[in-house]
């Protein structure tokens, strides 16, 4: 027995997620075959193909949930909706999920509009909290609570939520101009210009595409 199997059989011996468990077989793989293995590679392996049907390869019923929200929604439902098992518990359909802080939802055309959508409502919420304390303090530093409190929003998951629906984009930049029109008293109608050459602050959607 080489030490290849030997890893295999100790990765058997323990009870451990699927995450873990690929992770483990991935970095093994790749000192067996010293590269990315292929397909072809891991089927022509007996021992990876007897690791993988294991019966200590459990799957987590949450990331099994996430994983179904993403249905398609272009097209009607059935009128029997089957109902998927993982082990003995059975996964909820459900229209939207928050998948490691990004909101995900299969009811809409756009996956991230509900994201984009709370994101907004949650930098609005905290621009009318910064509002509400000028009547006890007398100088606030905007830029700084901008970028401390709404900024962190707005930007949230820009990494992966692209911008490829500027209806939705504007959504999240309107919170953005508010705030930074209340320093400079500036009304609804002036040149968006201004804004962003006084507060030396980016436009939202440069500020998404740099982070």
């Amino acid at each position: 027995m080489d030490s290849s199997d030997i890893a295999l059989d100790t990765i058997l011996q323990r009870r451990t997620n699927c995450s873990t468990l690929s992770s483990e077989l991935r970095t093994l793989a790749q000192r067996i075959y010293c590269r990315c293995p292929t397909a072809t590679d891991l089927l022509d392996k007996n021992s990876v193909l007897a690791t993988c049907s294991a019966p200590h390869l459990f799957l987590e019923r949450d990331d099994s949930q996430d994983a179904m929200d993403a249905l398609p929604s272009l097209r009607p439902l059935p009128r029997l909706i089957p109902t998927l098992y993982v082990g003995m518990a059975a996964i909820d359909l459900v229209s939207h999920y928050k998948y490691v802080g990004i909101w995900i939802t299969s009811i809409t055309r756009n996956i991230f509009s509900k994201h984009h959508t709370v994101k907004a409502s949650k930098a609005r919420s905290v621009s009318y909290a910064s509002f509400s304390t000028e009547s006890f303090v007398r100088v606030l530093p905007r830029e700084k609570l901008y970028e401390a409190w709404v900024d962190p929003h707005l930007t949230s998951g820009c990494e992966v939520v692209l911008d490829t629906d500027l209806s939705l984009t504007a959504e999240l930049g309107t919170p953005q101009k508010h705030f930074l029109r209340r320093p400079l008293d500036l009304n609804p109608r002036c040149m968006l210009s201004i804004i962003f050459t006084e507060t030396g602050i980016l436009p939202l959607r440069y500020r998404r595409a740099c982070s």
